[in-house]
This record gives C-alpha cells, sequence and structure tokens, in this order.
C-alpha cells in the first residue's frame, strides 16, 4: 500500500530510459543552419524570377542593338556613279535655310558652266557635270545616272554632288538590237567610269543571246587610273572585244553582277523581253 501511494503521488510525465530514469525533452529550438535553410528556402522563388526578367530584358536590349545595327548597315543608296565627298553621311531633311544654300549654290556653279562650256564639249572627262544631272533629257543622253537633285516635294537631300555606293556593276546590252547604237552607249560607258575615284570599285559585263562577256579580270576592280585605263581601252569597239549581235537575254548577267554583291547595278538595254 505504501509504494502504491508513492508511485501515485510521484508519476512519471514522460518516458523512461533503460535505467528508468526520465528521457530529457528534445531541443524545439531551431538551429543556424536550419534557418538559413528556412530563409533560402522562401528567397529561392523571388531570385529565380528576378534571374528570369534580367535575362529578358539583357535579351531585348541585344535584339534592339542588333537590328539598329542592321538598319545603319543597310543605308539607302543613292545611284550616282560619282561618289559624294562624304559619302557615309546621312540624308539630310530640307529645310528653308538649306533650300536656300543650295539655291545660291546652283547659281553659282551655272554661272561657272556657263563660261567653261566651250571646253567642257571638248573633252571625254566632264568634271562639273553629273552624269544624268540635268534633267530628263539628260538621262536619255547619260543613262548611267539619275538626277542630282531631287524634286522639290522630297523631303531629303542627296549626298552632295554625288553618291554613296562603292561597289558598282556595270549590264550592257550587246545584241543584234544595239548594233547602231553601242558606239554611243560605250562612248558614254567611257564617261561614266572616269567619274569613279580609288574608293570604289566597278566592273562592265555585256550581254548577249546567253552570253556573258565581262572586262577582264572577272569581279569588281579598283577604280584606280591604271584599271580605268585599261578598261577604256578594252572596251573601245576599235578592239573589237565587243561585236554586237543576238538576241537580248540580260538574266546569265543578272546572275553573274548579284554574286559581286554591288551597291549599285546599271542595266542598260533597249529591250530586255526581246529574247
Amino acid at each position: 500500500m505504501l509504494e502504491l501511494c508513492f508511485a501515485e503521488s510521484n508519476p512519471q510525465t514522460g518516458p523512461t530510459d533503460s535505467a528508468g530514469g526520465p528521457v530529457p525533452a528534445p531541443n524545439l529550438e531551431p538551429t543556424v543552419g536550419q534557418e538559413i535553410q528556412s530563409v533560402l528556402k522562401e528567397l529561392t522563388p523571388w531570385g529565380i524570377s528576378a534571374f528570369i526578367h534580367v535575362g529578358l530584358v539583357l535579351l531585348a536590349c541585344f535584339l534592339v542593338w542588333s537590328t539598329m545595327s542592321q538598319l545603319s548597315e543597310d543605308e539607302l543608296t543613292v545611284p550616282l556613279v560619282r561618289l559624294a565627298p562624304t559619302p557615309n553621311a546621312p540624308l539630310q531633311r530640307r529645310t528653308e535655310r538649306r533650300i536656300q544654300i543650295r539655291r545660291v549654290q546652283r547659281t553659282v556653279l551655272k554661272t561657272k558652266a556657263n563660261q567653261t562650256q566651250s571646253s567642257l564639249h571638248q573633252t571625254i572627262k566632264v568634271d562639273t557635270a553629273l552624269i544624268g544631272a540635268q534633267g530628263s533629257m539628260a538621262r536619255k543622253a547619260a543613262p548611267f545616272g539619275s538626277s542630282a537633285a531631287p524634286d522639290r516635294e522630297f523631303a531629303t537631300e542627296f549626298y552632295g554632288t554625288g553618291g554613296n555606293a562603292r561597289r558598282i556593276v556595270f549590264l550592257i546590252d550587246a545584241s543584234g538590237s544595239l548594233i547602231e547604237s553601242l558606239a554611243y552607249v560605250v562612248f558614254e560607258m567611257k564617261k561614266s567610269i572616269q567619274q569613279l575615284n580609288e574608293q570604289q570599285s566597278f566592273t562592265i559585263m555585256f550581254f548577249q543571246d546567253n552570253r556573258v562577256i565581262e572586262v577582264p579580270k572577272p569581279g569588281l576592280k579598283p577604280a584606280n587610273a591604271t584599271t580605268i585605263k585599261n578598261v577604256i581601252e578594252w572596251i573601245d569597239l576599235d578592239n573589237q572585244n565587243i561585236k554586237p549581235g543576238g538576241s537580248t537575254n540580260p538574266l546569265p548577267a543578272l546572275r553573274m553582277a548579284l554574286l559581286y554583291k554591288p551597291q549599285l547595278l546599271f542595266l542598260l538595254s533597249d529591250n530586255i523581253t526581246g529574247h
């Protein structure tokens, strides 16, 4: 009876060990490692989200930069043979002040041109007149260029008195329909290539039937004085390197010319559908 009463008055509040003693209660306070893991577990989704957003922003910046770089490379080609003094300058919008300056410049140039008109007609190489720069009648007489001064409704200005093309290919019809006019075309061709400078490269291809006759050597040639002199001699009809005849088929010449990746390509023919 005494033992029973003692046992009831000292009840065990927890499990006992093998010796009959109470087992100490576990430490419920978290350790430092557990706290770090808990914080990381909470911050991981936020970190992943921030990383993804930063990556998307960087990708968008790269796409914008690459697009702008591509647009700057694909600049507008001004279809004039002569290279402008500043061919890399952007096109400028016309303003009233620029229009007035252009008018004064044209007046001065016209006066000088009138004073030297007689001497200009006596030489093949024309230094002040741009091929095709004098309107529709001049474009008919000089097929390797276009007007250097745009119509007033255009909102941009061209590159001074020249273009910006550095790689130029001339495709000339040498079929039978050009027998009477090929000599004149060659004459204009000589004047045109004399306006090129050493920063440019060019080649000339004559086409007839399915043939392509390119001025040697094949490929774009540097427009230095020696090359221009050799090309002028080669295309001279008296040397009989080019004899007009056959039908008109510019396709083989076009395919070959495009392999050279020209910035400017002139195609001269009186009837490209006559093959």
